[in-house]
């Protein structure tokens, strides 16, 4: 009586603790489960805020663009303009009167927005995107100095003028003093210096931005996949 009160005992407690192992271990793996669905769900989330900062960065790059090429529109008017007016033969800052959209405000493409050109093995567009964005600020800060330099050559001129008449349209044909006109021809030099610069990098510089936000938009869509936008940029042609 005594082996059976034993045995009955026994066999009921070792099935409530296979049981309970197969309970807890069930368990275990829908916690798992879970675990791995909200850890797939924040790199899901993740990434798709990645790929909105890498978007962030191409429109940025498009922004720099766009100035660089209005610019060079500007100037290229005003050259036309002045060879067709007959005054090819005028010095370049007698040409260009003055460059618009100086007041350009840049914004600056953030580490973060485009960190995943490293995982995406595209490293190097680090760099280019950093030297494209110098490129723009050194321009902006030029065509600011170019435009107060020039400003300031026709008020000096204005104010020692000793007499003066217009020989054709707006043109005017003004005397000056001998140390003036040392001044004058000062002035203009330095705002020819700066127009000069303005004008050997600008092409290039344009063509290179273009290049370089292209290049980090296919990065963008290569890596990110569905998750990044898909559409297109046309450059109109070379201006």
């Amino acid at each position: 009586m005594e082996t059976a009160t034993v045995q009955e005992i026994v066999i009921p407690l070792v099935s409530a603790v296979v049981g309970g192992l197969i309970a807890s271990g069930g368990a275990m793996l829908v916690m798992k489960a879970q675990l791995a669905h909200e850890l797939s769900r924040e790199q899901r989330a993740q990434k798709k805020n990645e790929a909105q900062r890498a978007l962030e960065a191409v429109w940025t790059l498009f922004s720099d663009f766009e100035y660089l090429a209005n610019i060079q529109i500007n100037l290229n008017e005003q050259f036309t303009r002045a060879a067709n007016e007959g005054h090819a033969d005028f010095e370049p800052w007698q040409k260009v009167l003055g460059i618009i959209h100086s007041d350009y405000q840049q914004a600056i493409v953030s580490v973060s927005q485009i960190s995943f050109l490293i995982d995406a093995k595209k490293a190097p567009l680090l760099s280019e995107v950093k030297y494209v964005q110098s490129r723009v600020l050194n321009l902006s800060e030029a065509v600011v100095a170019y435009n107060s330099l020039r400003s300031d050559l026709l008020s000096y001129m204005e104010q020692k003028q000793s007499k003066g008449e217009v020989i054709e349209g707006n043109l005017v044909q003004a005397g000056f003093d001998p140390k003036d006109e040392f001044i004058i021809s000062a002035k203009a030099g330095a705002a020819q210096s700066v127009l000069g610069t303005i004008l050997e990098f600008l092409e290039t510089d344009v063509d290179v931005c273009w290049k370089v936000m292209i290049s980090l938009k296919q990065a963008a869509e290569d890596y990110f996949g569905d998750d990044f936008p898909s559409f297109k940029m046309e450059r109109a042609g070379k201006c």
